[in-house]
């Protein structure tokens, strides 16, 4: 079944979309009504939401606001906005966020099930584009190897997100994590921060550069919060004579040897009489 959110502050128009459709009909259940943008937004960040119809006027937040503050999210349901506004500048404002529909107040049953039935037959379109490149493991593969190049090219870069990579491979975002998470075992944000610490070790070792230039070098923004994950996976505050302990020491040569030389010491604590 899929879930469908109702917001309105008129509790009429909410009774009239909960009784004069046949929901099951579609395979759709109302999962709650809301009267205000900001439940709305509360809502979908905690529960599993498929269709949101959603007013533009509404106290709190309004419609398109909810929109743009969604807009990206890999998990965002398709939204339809339903006003009993006519204006051009609401509609372009619509276009422009994709929003999956727009019904102008007050519509008939008709033009509900037409803005219903297209948004379905685009999620079952996709559903099942994923399930068939999922069924590809040498596909899979493939990905997963242009997903590691680029981590490797991008690493040091701050602010790198799996959106982004998403976006520049032109793959959607929760079937690149979905794909590498199965085939690698980790997600994809874990391997950069892998990467990013092995060569904070190395620079740690093989330079005299202070924490903050290291974190900068490595990708990080915030030197405290390096050093923060730097101790949490490691087991050791990030300094020359720790990296070099935590290089030696026999639990990271073995998780090296088992994957490949990457730093997965976040795996194996280390205990603290290794590292100052």
């Amino acid at each position: 079944m899929y879930n469908v959110l109702l917001v309105d502050d008129e509790e009429i128009f909410l009774e009239y979309m909960q009784n004069t459709f046949d929901w099951k009909r579609h395979q759709c259940q109302i999962c709650a009504c809301l009267n205000d943008g900001q439940s709305a937004l509360e809502y979908i960040s905690a529960h599993p939401v498929d269709v949101v119809f959603i007013d533009i006027s509404m106290p709190r937040m309004n419609g398109l606001e909810v929109c743009e503050r969604l807009a990206g999210s890999p998990d965002a349901p398709a939204f339809v906005i339903t006003t009993a506004y006519d204006e051009f500048s609401f509609a372009y404002r619509a276009i422009k966020l994709g929003i999956a529909d727009y019904l102008l107040k007050p519509f008939t049953t008709e033009e509900l099930e037409t803005a219903l039935s297209k948004i379905l037959g685009e999620m079952e379109t996709n559903h099942a584009e994923i399930a068939e490149k999922e069924e590809k493991p040498e596909e899979n593969m493939s990905l997963i190897g242009r997903i590691d190049a680029y981590l490797e090219q991008h690493y040091t870069e701050a602010g790198l997100t799996v959106a982004r990579i998403a976006k520049d491979l032109r793959f959607e975002n929760s079937y690149l994590r979905r794909i590498y998470k199965r085939s690698s075992g980790i997600t994809i944000s874990e391997r950069l921060e892998e990467l990013r610490m092995q060569h904070a070790r190395k620079l740690l070792t093989d330079t005299k550069l202070l924490n903050s230039e290291i974190a900068a070098a490595c990708g990080f923004s915030d030197q405290y919060y390096f050093s923060r994950r730097f101790k949490q996976l490691c087991g050791c505050t990030p300094t020359p004579t720790a990296a070099r302990r935590c290089r030696s020491n026999r639990h990271s040569r073995r998780m090296e040897a088992l994957f490949g030389g990457l730093f997965c010491l976040r795996r194996i604590s280390i205990s603290r009489h290794d590292c100052p």
